[in-house]
């Protein structure tokens, strides 16, 4: 009975048995939120002896929270490990259709030609090319592009703050980016005129309104250069999952970032799969030689100008290490993903998607158009058809785009 829910449709009201994956959803929010609870309620009666917590939470975790429990929480946990099983099991309502000349794919009522994806692409990047290089690096003279197969970088570093940027190896490379920009605003009459004010006491300051237009442009770029690392490079990324690619090492966790065979390689890690293995799972994507050198001109002549913008007001305050994040620290919302996809395919004039949409057909495309040995790089079960869509605006979208089951995949 639980798993009976009423959809509310604009026209319609209608009462649907939810999707094994879809109603997973709805005990993990329940799982989390409960881990929460029992961490506070441990931190609590530990706040006078910080170092007896994990003690005691491994103590109430297997008294109350693992799946061999007699308790409410146990039978959620058990109730997922069923779920995911019949997930696996379930037929899709709604599959990709291809054209007999295999170079369009119609789903959920929304046709895309192999050339359109390839055309939002090369439109997105242009025009983050173009605003890279006329806003953000003021139109310097004689740049030399950061090319991934010349630099170094160390794997297996985890030194906080450390990256490719770091590497004793790529100084003479690198050598003048960190203020390369900041010279430009000292050297150049139009740039200081822009940048550069007086204070009440006779010193120099930097223009906020000036700041603020430049970090305008700032998050117009990272709004741009979304597609291309999110669309071209493979199975895409879950919202989450993208947005939590880091450039730097942290404290916590190494980056997201990496130079691997003369190539940008993202890696992150999925943990949803943990819950189902006890493992977190590897996601790993190399991007287009020309987008992957974008991404990293950006890092290494805008970030230390956005550091130095940064700190005049908040000394000694760092950047997120987050690469979709703002001068202030928050990283972007997961509904971002979805809304700069829209906007990029509106400016390439292509059919609007979004990234449940887009996942789902990347994931056809992939066993449409790879062989099985490129398939064997990609977890194609873990973008299976019958996937679990967590983000209700993607879940609204999906439900908006189509009343009715689309005919099965062609053979």
């Amino acid at each position: 009975m639980l798993a009976c829910s009423k959809g509310a449709d604009k026209a319609v009201k209608r009462c649907t048995w939810r999707e094994p994956g879809n109603f997973n959803s709805n005990l993990s929010a329940l799982t989390w939120t409960a881990q929460l609870i029992l961490f506070d309620f441990v931190c609590f009666q530990k706040q006078d002896d910080e170092d007896g917590i994990p003690d005691l939470l491994d103590q109430m975790c297997k008294k109350y929270f693992q799946q061999m429990a007699e308790t409410p929480f146990g039978h959620v946990l058990q109730w997922r490990l069923y779920l995911f099983a019949a997930s696996r099991t379930s037929l899709t309502k709604h599959q990709a259709r291809w054209s007999l000349d295999g170079e369009t794919v119609d789903y959920m009522g929304t046709k895309l030609h192999m050339e359109q994806v390839t055309q939002l692409v090369e439109s997105e990047f242009r025009q983050a090319h173009s605003l890279l290089y006329d806003e953000l690096l003021f139109r310097m003279r004689d740049v030399a592009p950061i090319e991934a197969w010349r630099l170094h970088d160390d794997l297996n570093v985890d030194d906080y703050g450390a990256s490719w940027l770091t590497d004793e190896r790529n100084r003479e490379i690198l050598v003048g980016t960190h203020d390369a920009l900041l010279r430009q605003i000292e050297e150049r009459a139009d740039l200081r005129q822009v940048f550069v004010r007086l204070d009440p006491n006779g010193g120099v300051r930097l223009c906020p309104k000036a700041i603020a237009i430049y970090e305008a442009h700032v998050q117009e770029f990272l709004k741009m250069i979304l597609a291309p690392i999110s669309v071209p490079s493979g199975p895409p990324l879950r919202s989450p999952e993208l947005l939590s690619i880091t450039y730097i090492n942290t404290g916590a966790r190494r980056r997201s970032v990496f130079l691997w065979e003369k190539m940008v390689m993202i890696y992150i890690q999925y943990s949803k799969s943990q819950e189902q293995t006890g493992e977190e799972k590897d996601n790993i994507r190399f991007l287009p030689p020309a987008v992957g050198n974008l991404l990293l001109t950006y890092l290494a002549f805008v970030l230390p100008l956005r550091q130095a913008f940064l700190r005049q007001s908040k000394p000694g305050a760092l950047l997120s290490p987050y690469l979709w994040s703002k001068l202030g620290g928050e990283v972007w919302r997961d509904g971002m993903v979805s809304s700069c996809l829209r906007r990029a395919c509106i400016r390439a004039e292509v059919p609007q998607f979004q990234v449940a949409w887009w996942r789902q057909v990347a994931a056809s495309i992939t066993k449409e158009k790879f062989s099985a040995r490129e398939q064997a790089n990609f977890d194609m079960g873990e973008i299976a058809a019958s996937e679990e869509v967590e983000d209700e605006a993607d879940l609204a979208y999906l439900t908006g785009m189509s009343n009715h089951t689309m005919p099965a995949a062609r053979p």
